[in-house]
């Protein structure tokens, strides 16, 4: 108008408590099942401050709660956050008989905001653990108490936490464990590098993870790689002193990012408003490598998968991820399927 703009910005809050359920159950196994229930606040008091609260019970046993502060008053720049857990889970030993294990933990952890995109966080926990097998604790008593630290250097600079499409992640950890009622001290080291980059329609992500340490492991601290490494089904073997994985992505739009609103829904209308939705497909290879020791001689063991998948950002879950892989041993008539909340990475 004349050389004029009118901009209109509108401003919603999304709805800020959730409550979930907690289920596990198999059909071929009913006495196995699980039940249980959890609510999150993702704007506690305020500021962006979030609550977490959820118990369960049946076949295990747990209860979790925590605190994020991401805007501590004490100066500028701080955030504190803490943490309790409680669980009783079931243990396969490599005989294949199953024994009960225990496990309690509380922590903190205190970050130092440096630039705009990199922190040092300093955490401080205490953990018990105990189970009759005889292989699961160092401690006589079938019953390990320890003290954790850590010290975390972590530099963000991705341009969306749910679903970054450009930008870099680094994260350096270094934990220090001191076993109380026995003399024994082990570390572990950690690195997490993740890139991102759109070529045209499509965005390559890349991720290397690596863990370390140079001590004997309690059987409960062994380093292994997992389906949050490698996205597929099988074994991972029970783990040892050393761990790497990298992965490759590439991602492409089918339903681009829109959004909608149901603003006229009584009472929860105002929460209803700029909700999104778009479906992304993926193709991904994973490759990893874990060693450890038998018989004084370090064994490695390699693991391959590859595979396709759909992601879908929905409003307030964020997004879904469903995928379809095969490991290098399987037949292409016999992949495992995979559902998720989140990306990957």
């Amino acid at each position: 108008d004349k050389g004029r703009a009118v901009v209109l910005v509108e401003v919603s809050e999304p709805f800020y408590i959730y409550l979930f359920p907690i289920a596990r159950y198999d059909i071929s196994r009913p006495e196995k099942a699980i039940w249980g229930i959890g609510g999150y606040h993702r704007n506690f008091r305020g500021r962006a401050a979030r609550l977490s609260i959820s118990g369960w019970s049946g076949f295990n046993k747990g209860a979790y709660v925590s605190h994020y502060d991401p805007w501590y008053s004490l100066g500028g720049g701080f955030s504190l956050s803490w943490l309790g857990y409680y669980a009783d889970t079931e243990l396969r030993g490599s005989s294949g008989e199953n024994y009960r294990r225990e496990l309690y933990r509380f922590g903190v952890t205190a970050r130092r905001r440096m630039l705009d995109i990199s922190y040092i966080g300093i955490g401080l926990y205490w953990e018990e653990r105990s189970s009759v097998a005889d292989f699961y604790t160092l401690s006589e008593t079938s019953r390990d108490r320890l003290l954790i630290s850590n010290i975390t250097f972590e530099a963000n600079n991705r341009n969306y936490i749910y679903y970054p499409t450009a930008g870099y992640l680094v994260r350096l950890t270094l934990e220090g464990n001191r076993m109380i009622d026995i003399k024994h001290v082990f570390y572990r080291e950690r690195v997490d590098l993740r890139k991102y980059q759109r070529l045209g329609n499509f965005i390559i992500a890349g991720r290397i993870w690596a863990e370390s340490s140079q001590r004997d492991l309690p059987y409960y601290r062994l380093i292994s790689l997992s389906r949050t490494n490698i996205r597929a089904d099988g074994n991972f073997g029970v783990g040892g002193w050393m761990a790497i994985a990298s992965n490759l992505e590439c991602r492409f739009n089918l339903i681009s990012k829109r959004y909608f609103s149901l603003s006229k829904v009584p009472i929860a209308g105002q929460y209803l408003y700029n909700m999104q939705f778009s479906t992304e497909g993926l193709f991904f290879i994973d490759a990893g490598l874990s060693r450890y020791k038998r018989d004084n001689k370090d064994i490695d063991q390699e693991i391959w998968a590859w595979g396709c998948g759909l992601q879908f950002q929905l409003p307030y879950v964020e997004t879904i991820h469903t995928l379809m892989s095969w490991r290098s041993e399987n037949k292409l008539s016999n992949p495992s399927y995979l559902a998720r909340v989140g990306v990957t990475f």
